[in-house]
């Protein structure tokens, strides 16, 4: 998946300003393997992880073993791209693991929950620690729930800043 745009003027405003401009967002690029019989699941490049969507984009890689048919542990590290451009940044790193449920066929009930822990550093600081759970129950096409809810462990300057150790930051 990516976005392309080509700028062209009638003259180059500056050297900062060119004439001609091509702009290339790269928002997913990745290699993926993931076999429904097979107990491990890898990616490796631009990815979001949709069992985790807190997390957001990532340059990096996500591994998934699956224990149990209705369990599956994954983690993941990488970095953050840059949020305008979608260029490759290695300042801002994010880490986490997650534990999956899933139970139930598309055409039918289906569950589906994860819970994560998470952390985000910019360099060497911490920039965000947090817990996070995802849980989907659906009938088909039907009917469908959805919730998500992120909690905040603040450490460091957030503790100093926010006055609590933790708080509900989505639901």
């Amino acid at each position: 998946i990516s976005r392309t745009r080509y700028n062209r003027r009638t003259r180059q405003y500056s050297g900062a300003v060119l004439k001609d401009k091509w702009r290339n967002n790269i928002c997913q690029m990745a290699l993926f393997y993931a076999d429904d019989s097979s107990s491990v699941s890898l990616q490796l490049g631009r990815i979001v992880l949709n069992k985790i969507s807190g997390v957001g984009y990532i340059d990096g890689m996500s591994v998934q073993v699956r224990p149990a048919s209705a369990f599956a542990i994954g983690g993941f590290a990488g970095y953050e791209p840059g949020w305008q451009y979608a260029d490759f940044q290695s300042n801002l790193h994010k880490y986490g693991m997650y534990l999956s449920y899933e139970r139930g066929e598309f055409r039918s009930l289906r569950v589906q929950s994860t819970v994560a822990a998470a952390a985000e550093y910019h360099s060497s600081t911490v920039s965000r620690q947090f817990t996070y759970l995802q849980t989907t129950v659906s009938n088909g096409a039907r009917w469908q729930i959805y919730q998500s809810s992120t909690i905040e462990i603040n450490s460091d300057w957030r503790k100093e800043k926010t006055g609590k150790s933790v708080n509900l930051s989505r639901m």
